[in-house]
């Protein structure tokens, strides 16, 4: 830290704080070295700060050094807002009371144009979680408020997923938390707010596409992006066909480009990597899967040849079907995930060479309507099948 820094420090804290300014016997003179200290301490401050970050440190250090800087401006500003505000009880009765406003607020001025000056000429080196302070957000919290309440309104009012927009909202409002919000968290804000409002194709994949690319890394993203993908696994009968499923998703998202350098949480992983670690844990447990599966058909060639049957119905109705006979009680002493797992392995069906036991199983649970009238007329084709070769339904049997 400079000696222009300490002596700022010292000068906020000690010299013009309220307390001591209420018991002083000011002149006009004593505001005119007020404003000459803060042009000339000012002054001396940039060129202190400009010398060490242009100057030979390593990027290390000038990181530390100017967030160092950039934390105590932070706190000098909120110090003088404080002084400014809330204590001024303290000083309003002064007969300079006037005069002490204009300072205060001169100072203030002078704080936040030095804050400025770091982040707009030395980016690089700016603090990431660095605090707006007290002064701005004043400005910043209501703006950035009313404009997402409108970007809510927009996404509502839209084909959007609703899930989905609850959770943008969710997300964007979490930075608004007093005290909490960040420049770099504002700065995202805005950039976020004005590449939703202006997408050409206003529709949930296109969304989800712009906020990848804009790193929304919150938490509820991710959990909903990897819902979305299981739910869409879960309706893939086949496990190469599964497979080729996260490749592709794998692919696609690795060409996603990344529009900015900022993110919704900056000290997080980026969205990006998170999912492009999911698809390549699923694409390894997959072709695990059917290695395995692979290695228990060479093993067992023989066998397979007489157990492993190709049958002509689609998998949602052999699924309800498994379910049927469990339920029925017609195989007993079997639990549902074992019969799955036995039926997965032994059958197959012309688009699933592989069936997936977790696929069948889900698919015994969740039954569409559709696949259950499917069902009902392969039974009825059964039952005609009997009458027509055993004319079953002439023979009156008589009830025990």
């Amino acid at each position: 830290m400079n000696d222009t820094s300490f002596k700022l420090l010292a000068w906020v804290t000690e010299s013009i704080a309220p307390a001591e300014l209420s018991g002083s016997n000011l002149t006009t003179a004593d505001f005119e070295n007020w404003k000459t200290l803060l042009k000339s301490e000012s002054t001396e401050w940039r060129i202190a700060i400009s010398s060490y970050l242009l100057g030979m440190a390593d990027d290390d250090e000038k990181l530390q050094y100017l967030k160092a800087q950039q934390i105590q401006l932070t706190l000098l500003s909120n110090k003088l807002n404080q002084y400014l505000c809330r204590d001024q009880k303290i000083w309003s009765g002064h007969k300079w009371a006037d005069q002490i406003r204009t300072c205060y607020r001169k100072s203030l001025a002078v704080c936040e144009e030095l804050l400025s000056f770091t982040v707009e000429n030395f980016p690089e080196y700016s603090a990431p979680n660095l605090k707006v302070t007290d002064y701005k957000l004043i400005e910043v919290l209501p703006n950035l408020r009313n404009r997402i309440y409108g970007l809510k309104t927009t996404l509502l009012n839209t084909a959007i997923d609703p899930i989905l927009a609850q959770l943008i909202v969710k997300g964007m409002s979490g930075l608004l938390t007093p005290g909490k919000l960040t420049i770099a968290g504002k700065k995202y804000l805005n950039c976020l707010i004005y590449e939703i409002t202006g997408l050409e194709i206003f529709s949930t994949d296109h969304l989800i596409d712009l906020l990848i690319r804009l790193n929304f890394n919150q938490p509820e993203f991710y959990l909903y992006l990897t819902d979305s993908v299981n739910k869409k696994r879960f309706q893939i009968d086949g496990l190469h066909e599964e497979y080729e499923y996260i490749l592709q998703e794998r692919e696609v998202l690795n060409n996603k480009k990344s529009l900015t350098g900022l993110a919704l949480y900056p000290g997080q992983l980026p969205v990006k990597l998170e999912l492009q670690q999911f698809y390549n844990e699923k694409a390894i447990y997959l072709e695990e899967l059917l290695s395995h599966r692979r290695k228990a058909i060479q093993d067992k060639l023989e066998a397979e040849r007489a157990f492993r049957m190709l049958i002509d119905i689609p998998v949602p109705v052999f699924a309800l079907f498994v379910r049927m006979l469990k339920e029925t009680k017609f195989i007993l002493k079997t639990g549902i995930t074992e019969m799955c797992t036995f039926f997965a392995i032994h059958f197959y069906t012309d688009k699933a060479p592989f069936i997936s036991s977790a696929n069948l199983l889900k698919r015994s649970t969740d039954v569409e309507f559709t696949t259950v009238l499917k069902l009902w007329d392969l039974l009825t084709f059964m039952l005609d099948w009997l009458d027509l070769k055993f004319n079953v339904r002439s023979i009156k049997r008589s009830i025990r």
